[in-house]
């Protein structure tokens, strides 16, 4: 099953690299389903969402210029797409503890969700 799980992981690579969202997430998630603590997957999961949620913040910032409309745009619209990608990333971090995307992630999430406490501890975790 993990070669399985290895070939649908690039077949959702494959996907996202193409823009097929839809495609990369059911890619990953059967890669996923056959091997629970496939990392990459894992990982990959995270970053789609995570990338989202950055392109999604950049386009908010710069169409509204009022402080407290970004703001409450950016609670609606950008903070759950963080918070899709967050289980994602600690998982992946768990079974990879050397990965410095899924720390430098972490932190990004953890400081956008104003987590203070995990935001510190991430940051000790790299060495700030």
């Amino acid at each position: 099953t993990n070669r399985l799980a290895d070939l649908n992981g690039m077949l959702g690579y494959g996907a996202l690299y193409n823009g097929d969202i839809a495609g990369a997430i059911a890619c990953f998630e059967k890669a996923l389903n056959l091997n629970p603590k496939f990392a990459l997957a894992l990982g990959n999961m995270g970053r789609m969402y995570f990338n989202q949620a950055v392109e999604k913040n950049n386009e908010l910032s710069e169409k509204i210029t009022n402080t407290s409309e970004f703001n409450a745009a950016k609670e609606a619209e950008v903070l759950p797409l963080y918070r899709q990608a967050l289980p994602y990333y600690e998982k992946a971090h768990q079974l990879d503890a050397n990965e410095r995307e899924y720390m430098v992630a972490l932190r990004s999430i953890y400081y956008n969700l104003n987590d203070a406490k995990n935001l510190k501890l991430i940051e000790m975790e790299m060495g700030f």
